[in-house]
């Protein structure tokens, strides 16, 4: 053979778009094929392998994520050798090589394997990260104290991480399937997720994420090992996960299930009025406010925003302290030609001042009235019965409280 000639080209066994060096990467894939504890039907040892052969079927660029693989820096390290038939030496196995990969600094992507893999991972997560919280995905409680008088099962997997970290910082989404104590400890501590609502108070931990398959309903995931009827949609699973991505920024419309508003109460200087605007989209007296838009300034989006939309150029805060705090949920809309899906605005509202004899005006593209009402017109002024009853009539009972008006 010519020397200039070479062997080749071979098929990969890597994931498509691996990087070639651990060195260079951002994100460490690594394949743990156990299930040593499956009490249904196994087979998920063999997942990684086969999903990895999968990959090089798959196109590049995800529509529904806007990305490409080049734009994710990961590297697929191949899968890990276990000692067959001993569950507490392979998840020692796991936990050595998750705790390198985050004292180096790089994030951790493990594929079972059954769910068990996942204690041994945020175990090592947690030495790294002590303010973490789990988002679990799962069509099971997996809460067990023990199954069979193991411990160390898939299906105590959640009661193992919760002894770690705390069940307060447990959040889990899809479940339909546990023992009533299960539940009750779900109860207990609030780890039930209905609607993104429920993850603020996590918004500011560190966050591990665990994904079982069976969260999909059997006609999408007819092969996992315990599949459970009523499960997610793929669209639904991929929706929660475009959530999740853009967990942390709340001050941006970027992030498209919840975000920062900032809102005001604009009373007259002798606190018996309070200026409204008619709110085109919602149909309703309302309020003044908007999005912070990327400023966390929220004091000055809401004096902005008072100035924009009533034309009153002279504004000042009774008080620079946030007077009130509300979850707001929105449904869905259209602005401006374009649908905007339904989502929560994670609102702060400041008491202001203005004169109510300075020259008012509307802001075209988003109010059609300005005006003042009597405080005790407020309420019945506003067509949104839920904004009412928990907003409006909570911030006139606290002014009255407090001798503001």
């Amino acid at each position: 053979m010519p020397a200039s000639e070479t062997l080749g080209p071979f098929l990969s066994r890597n994931w498509i778009g691996s990087v070639d060096s651990y060195e260079n990467a951002d994100i460490v894939m690594i394949g743990l094929p156990f299930d040593g504890t499956c009490s249904y039907r196994p087979g998920s040892r063999f997942a990684p392998e086969r999903l990895r052969i999968a990959s090089w079927g798959l196109e590049d660029y995800s529509p529904v994520y806007d990305k490409h693989l080049d734009d994710v820096n990961f590297y697929d390290a191949g899968e890990l050798e276990f000692p067959l038939g001993n569950t507490e030496k392979t998840l020692d196995v796991i936990e050595k090589n998750a705790r390198i990969v985050f004292q180096d600094g790089k994030k951790y992507l493990g594929i079972g394997g059954e769910h068990l893999v996942t204690y041994p991972a945020l175990k090592a997560c947690y030495q790294k990260y002590p303010d973490l919280a789990v988002i679990h995905f799962d069509a099971h409680t997996d809460l067990r104290e023990d199954y069979l008088g193991e411990k160390l099962s898939h299906a105590s997997v959640m009661r193992r991480i919760g002894e770690t970290i705390g069940f307060e910082n447990i959040k889990q989404i899809g479940i339909r399937s546990g023992l009533q104590e299960e539940f009750d400890l779900m109860k207990k501590y609030n780890t039930l997720v209905k609607n993104s609502a429920d993850l603020e108070q996590i918004k500011h931990k560190k966050i591990f994420l665990t994904i079982d398959v069976d969260v999909l309903d059997p006609a999408f995931m007819p092969g996992t090992g315990t599949p459970e009827p009523d499960g997610l949609m793929y669209r639904e699973l991929a929706e929660w996960i475009k959530y999740l991505k853009d967990f942390d920024d709340v001050l941006t419309r970027q992030n498209e299930y919840g975000h920062f508003t900032s809102s005001s109460f604009i009373l007259n200087k002798e606190r018996t009025k309070l200026l409204m605007i008619y709110h085109k989209i919602y149909n309703s007296w309302a309020w003044t406010g908007g999005h912070s838009d990327g400023d966390n300034d929220l004091l000055y989006v809401a004096m902005k925003e008072a100035k924009e939309e009533t034309g009153i150029k002279n504004v000042r805060p009774i008080s620079e302290d946030i007077y009130s705090i509300e979850i707001v949920t929105v449904d869905g809309h259209e602005k401006r030609g374009k649908y905007v899906g339904s989502h929560v605005h994670l609102n702060v509202t400041y008491l202001l001042e203005a004169d109510e004899n300075e020259e008012i005006h509307i802001k075209e593209d988003e109010n059609s009235g300005v005006k003042w009402f009597q405080i005790n017109e407020v309420v019945k002024a506003s067509s949104e019965p839920w904004v009412c009853d928990r907003v409006y009539t909570k911030i006139i009972e606290k002014m009255k409280r407090f001798n503001r008006i």
